[in-house]
């Protein structure tokens, strides 16, 4: 629903902050346009919701946060990974490929060493008829 919609079916002129408040309460419900102007007219004034909405807000802002979080983590994750195969590598160490597989999974460790044309170890090439034989 855009801001001129909402405006129309309330009949209420909002700032485009507030209507990007009003759209963040339509898009979390399963309410119809006209269904959700009807009961917005109602509670509009109800510091009950407005308290609630503010709730939403401090706890969406803690959301995002532990999100932002989390993908940091991943990257480090991934970087930790790719470390470990190249070093895996170079140094012909098992034990690295072994902790770059627990990081990420046997079938994303080897995509990445495909990716990056590194040789296929023994271990690599058991792992990939494995995944092959369960495909076919």
């Amino acid at each position: 629903m855009m801001q001129k919609e909402f405006e129309e079916r309330t009949g209420m002129k909002v700032t485009p902050e507030e209507y990007a408040r009003i759209e963040k309460l339509y898009m979390g419900t399963t309410m119809d346009k006209d269904a959700f102007c009807k009961e917005y007219k109602k509670i509009q004034s109800s510091k009950i919701v407005a308290d609630l909405e503010t709730s939403l807000r401090i706890e969406d802002g803690k959301l995002r946060s532990k999100q932002i979080e989390l993908d940091a983590a991943k990257a480090r994750e991934n970087d930790t990974a790719n470390f470990l195969i190249e070093q895996a590598q170079k140094l012909g160490i098992p034990e690295l490929r072994k902790k770059a597989i627990e990081l990420i999974g046997t079938k994303e460790y080897l995509k990445r060493k495909l990716a990056t044309g590194s040789p296929l170890w023994e271990d690599d090439k058991k792992d990939l008829l494995e995944i092959l034989e369960n495909i076919i």
